[in-house]
């Protein structure tokens, strides 16, 4: 029998070395780092689903947001997708080089809040007394506070970084000094 949690453990290692090489490089700013802690939190909901869809019989298949999908090779794909379109993102944002790189992580959030994070969100008010966090058996966190808490994690960090991301898609363009001063103190 695989232990799972050992298979997620090391692939969230892994995963993490790769994130503190990028933020090794000292490119990023306290923003950059939010942006990139926020795709994170999707590369660590997602570390398991990868192997277990095509390695585990017995997987009960995956549902996450708008995402559900049958045991199988399915699983694998999407969710090993996830991981690799956040992770690169949260590496994009640690660099902080504007152009590409900003276009990806608003196209990646855009899609992550969309298919994953706002269902989850408008799913729990509808029903927020049935919805719950369970973090363990000790700590569990119910209705309309576990509602919130949810989508403080998985909505408005995205925003946020969508925001960001897209305030940087563009290099800064320095600002043609005024031709009429310069005219003005060539005659001088």
């Amino acid at each position: 029998m695989t232990n799972w949690l050992h298979i997620a453990l090391t692939a969230g290692l892994v995963y993490a070395g790769l994130l503190c090489y990028f933020a090794a490089k000292r490119q990023w700013t306290w923003a950059a780092l939010g942006v990139a802690l926020a795709n994170f939190l999707y590369v660590l909901l997602n570390l398991a689903a990868p192997f277990r869809g095509l390695l585990d019989p017995d997987y009960a298949g995956y549902k996450m947001g708008m995402l559900q999908i049958a045991p199988g090779a399915w699983v694998t794909v999407v969710s090993g997708g996830i991981v690799v379109a956040a992770l690169a993102a949260a590496c994009f944002a640690l660099l902080g080089r504007p152009g590409r790189g900003m276009v990806y992580i608003a196209l990646t959030d855009t899609a992550l809040l969309l298919l994953i994070g706002l269902p989850e969100l408008v799913s729990g008010l509808m029903d927020y007394q049935a919805y719950r966090i369970e973090l363990g058996e000790y700590l569990k966190i119910p209705g309309l506070v576990a509602v919130l808490v949810s989508g403080a994690l998985f909505c408005l960090p995205l925003l946020l970084s969508i925001v960001w991301s897209t305030r940087r898609m563009r290099p800064r363009m320095t600002r043609p000094m005024d031709t009429k001063a310069q005219a003005h103190s060539s005659h001088s």
